[in-house]
């Protein structure tokens, strides 16, 4: 087995959860080394009932201030920037990286990885798998695992490497 597959992490995402898995080679589980959580509190724990108000130029006049960003919205992109940091400190621990994530947590985490992380993401997948266990999840990925061929009948490999 070659140091990339010993290497490899997949990370399964979305807006309030994410496992880390590490890939140790063809027809093996993946292993859980890192569960990240965010807990997302109701809307109402997170803002007032009553919107901000600011003072016109005339007398006596006040309008309300709209919200500008959903709360809801903010606490998952702020778990995004959680995990991107989580995986900025751990990158001298993995050489390739796969990036499973519901779609908005995709954009969201896309936005945030900085240019180490980046230059180890291999592929990623638009699929909320973060259900799946390390058992279950290996179905599917599908070829994104680049699997080593190890017989004649065996034909998946490593398509992006050869």
């Amino acid at each position: 087995m070659t140091d990339t597959l010993e290497k490899t992490w997949i990370i399964a995402a979305d807006g309030a959860k994410a496992n880390i898995f590490k890939y140790e080679g063809p027809h093996s589980d993946l292993r859980l080394i890192d569960h990240l959580e965010h807990v997302n509190k109701k809307t109402g724990e997170l803002v007032t009932d009553d919107r901000g108000r600011m003072n016109d130029r005339g007398p006596s006049q006040h309008s309300a201030l709209e919200q500008q960003t959903d709360p809801q919205t903010h606490e998952k992109e702020v778990f995004a920037k959680e995990i991107a940091s989580y995986l900025k400190y751990k990158v001298t621990q993995y050489d390739r990286l796969v990036v499973v994530a519901a779609p908005k947590t995709l954009g969201d985490l896309r936005k945030e990885f900085e240019k180490p992380v980046q230059q180890k993401i291999t592929d990623e997948l638009n699929k909320d798998l973060t259900p799946f266990s390390g058992h279950e999840l290996p179905d599917h990925l599908g070829e994104v695992l680049y699997f080593e061929p190890n017989s004649i009948t065996d034909t998946r490999a490593y398509a992006k490497y050869a």
